[in-house]
Parts: C-alpha cells; sequence; structure tokens
C-alpha cells in the first residue's frame, strides 16, 4: 500500500476566490487530519484567514510561532520562509510526535503562481518526494473574468492548463450564455480536468479530495486533441497517447525520459496511469518540463484509463511525440 502523503495544491488568479475557498473548508471535519501551508507572500496572512473562518484555535506548547492547531485538528502554517524547508519541518515534527500526524498536506500559493515549477520543486527534492506525493492540482478560476485573465496574463492559462480540477468560482455573477462560453475555453485549454462549479466557495473537503489526478476525465474518440491560442501565438496543445500493448515499462521510461529531454522546455505537464506486463501493480506516472518523476505504486487503476499518457505543453509536436511513442 502506498505511504506517502499525498499533497493538494491549491492555485488560481488574483481574486478567484482561493480565500472564500479555504474559509469554508477550514470549518469542516474533513479537515481534520490535513495540514495546510498559507503563503502569506499574498494580501491575505494566515491570522486574517482564520479569523474569517472562525474557527477555534488550540495553545500547544510544541506549535511553532507561525504555526496554527485548530480544535478540528486542521494544522495550519504560514509559508516564511522555502516551500522545500516548510514541508521537511511539517514532516520532521509529524514523525516526532511534535505537531498532529496529518494524513493530507494542503498548499496554497499566490495568485501570480506559476504551477509548473512548484510542482517539479515539490516532486525533484530528494527528502521530500521520499514522503510526500502530489496528489492533486486544484485551479479556482473566476469565471467573470477568465476570459480577458488568460489572453493578457501567461500564468493564468499555466494554471488551468496545469490542473487535474478546475473550480469554477462567480458563476451567479454571469449568464447562461457566458457560462457555457467559459466551459467551453477551460476544455479547449485544458480538456482533461474534472470541472466543478463553486458556489460561493462552498464545497466539501472529502469531495474535493477525491477527485486526485489518477481520475481523468473519460475522453471520446477523436476527441483527444485539443488547442488554445493565446494573444502571444502560442499554442498550448494537449492530448492522449493510448500506448500499445503489452506496455513494458522499462522500454517506456527510457522513451519518456528521451520525451523530456526533447521536448521538456515546452512540457507543461505528462501524467497517465500504466498497468505494465514487468511491474506487479499500477503506477501513477508524472512529468515536468525535463524531469520524469519516480513513478508512484496505486492501489488501483481506474477503469477504462490505463497506459494513457496525457500530454499538455506549448507548442509541443504532437506527430512526432505519438510516433516515438508508439515505438515502445
Amino acid at each position: 500500500m502506498n505511504m506517502l502523503i499525498p499533497v493538494t495544491i491549491i492555485t488560481g488568479f488574483l481574486g478567484a476566490g482561493k480565500t472564500t475557498l479555504l474559509n469554508h473548508l477550514l470549518r469542516q471535519a474533513d479537515m481534520a487530519h490535513c495540514a495546510l501551508i498559507i503563503n502569506e507572500l499574498g494580501h491575505v496572512g494566515l491570522d486574517d484567514i482564520l479569523a474569517k473562518s472562525l474557527v477555534q484555535q488550540v495553545e500547544s506548547p510544541h506549535i511553532a510561532e507561525n504555526m496554527r492547531l485548530l480544535a478540528s485538528g486542521c494544522l495550519c502554517c504560514s509559508l516564511n520562509n522555502e516551500l522545500a524547508d516548510t514541508m521537511r519541518d511539517l514532516f520532521f515534527k509529524r514523525a516526532l510526535g511534535g505537531i498532529p500526524a496529518f494524513e493530507r498536506l494542503v498548499i496554497e500559493t499566490t495568485g501570480m503562481a506559476d504551477p509548473v515549477p512548484i510542482m517539479a520543486h515539490l516532486l525533484n527534492e530528494p527528502v521530500i518526494n521520499s514522503v510526500y506525493q502530489l496528489a492533486q492540482m486544484v485551479v479556482v478560476v473566476d469565471s467573470q473574468y477568465v476570459q480577458q485573465q488568460v489572453q493578457q496574463h501567461r500564468e493564468a492559462w499555466k494554471q488551468i492548463a496545469s490542473a487535474d480540477v478546475l473550480l469554477l468560482s462567480k458563476l451567479d455573477l454571469i449568464d447562461d450564455a457566458a457560462k457555457q462560453q467559459v466551459k467551453q475555453l477551460l476544455e479547449e485549454i485544458n480538456p482533461h480536468a474534472i470541472q466543478r462549479d463553486l458556489i460561493h466557495g462552498q464545497l466539501n473537503a472529502s469531495e474535493l479530495f477525491a477527485l486526485d489526478r489518477t481520475n481523468k476525465r473519460p475522453q471520446q474518440p477523436g476527441k483527444t486533441t485539443r488547442r488554445f491560442s493565446t494573444a502571444h501565438g502560442e499554442q498550448v496543445r494537449s492530448f492522449i497517447i493510448q500506448l500499445p500493448e503489452p506496455v513494458n515499462y522499462t522500454r517506456l521510461e527510457q522513451k519518456l525520459h528521451w520525451l523530456c529531454q526533447q521536448h521538456g522546455e515546452n512540457l507543461l505537464r505528462l501524467k497517465g496511469i500504466i498497468q505494465a506486463e514487468d511491474l506487479t501493480g499500477p503506477i501513477a506516472l508524472h512529468a515536468v518540463h525535463h524531469t520524469l518523476y519516480p513513478a508512484t505504486p496505486i492501489d488501483q487503476a481506474p477503469a477504462g484509463q490505463c497506459n494513457q499518457l496525457v500530454m499538455i505543453g506549448i507548442d509541443l509536436d504532437e506527430q512526432e511525440i505519438r510516433k516515438q511513442m508508439m515505438m515502445i
């Protein structure tokens, strides 16, 4: 059984509604066994969020100055140094019994953050990737302004393109026609992400955490390639490759390393669930730019989604990549 601590990253462009979502999540019993890292470089700090959430805090001599333990059991921590240092610190305090043994880590990022380096940083640190695993990239989308944001700000569409889950906020502020336009836009940028409506920031934590990155949206034949053009002429392209079976993971891994080296500059994300003849069970694969990260064993592969690679990138040569992946 996989014993790594799952990590949920919550991001979204400025004003999308991340703080409102956190305020709602922190009131829930489902957050009892979670640790939450809040980036204090934003306009709203840890104490501000907790005060607005009306949550009760617990005094403890073992909790550091930048941490707050809630009565629900959720441990909140402000990010006042490097993310890797904070994550290591949390794990070692957990191992030594200084803080509650949290079962999931939630990381909130600033609105202008590019999620790709965050993912790469998370998965590339030797100590961190032996303890934590990326479970899901959650992006809160401002339905009212997302169409302007993705054309004007590179970070906005990169967040959407990198997402596993898209939470659509402010839907009550637009009409039905605009809602359809927004959902179609998100489908063009990232057809593989799960879309959920977010009404006034309210969502059950258990429902959110169930939407991890091993649960891709089912894809229809002929609908596996999507393109989105930015104002700067860049083509954000996403497509699925169904690998020829039986899959040999040793050969696949070699080909994926080649792929990351040849196309890494433009590769935002690669992910997939693999059931190979030379493995004892299914694994989750993940790559960002030039780095293929260690495979993560999973308990069960989702039905109908095995041996598919989802690729999202900028101006990727889909024809060449498909040709190479058929040669494993």
